[in-house]
């Protein structure tokens, strides 16, 4: 699996003469086995669509934050963007290994 994944999202390192630090659009709070693992623009423009990874073999609980977006809404998602019911963001529980699919819509 993570053979896999390393496949099919690479790496890419950046440079940059900039040295203002960056802050990350989204943070994760609470439990360190969920990870982020992809972050992309929808496709109607107006928001993201997240997929978060549980890599752990226990159910884990977190937070999602946004460092630098104004969240408006937040809803489960396909991998065609279909909307399914409100995520809530403030408090969320996952399965163990479970991936899921979140579209969030930006002020």
């Amino acid at each position: 699996k993570r053979f896999g994944m390393e496949q099919a999202q690479q790496l890419v390192a950046v440079t940059s003469n900039n040295s203002n630090q960056s802050l990350p659009l989204f943070r994760i709070k609470g439990n360190n086995r969920i990870a982020l693992s992809t972050i992309r623009p929808s496709a109607d423009g107006n928001g993201y669509i997240l997929r978060l990874q549980n890599a752990s073999p226990f159910s884990a609980h977190a937070a999602l934050e946004s460092t630098r977006l104004n969240i408006y809404s937040a809803y489960y998602s396909d991998n065609l963007e279909k909307t399914g019911k409100e995520f809530n963001r403030s408090s969320f529980w996952m399965k163990p290994y479970e991936c899921i699919s979140i579209k969030l819509t930006i002020k």
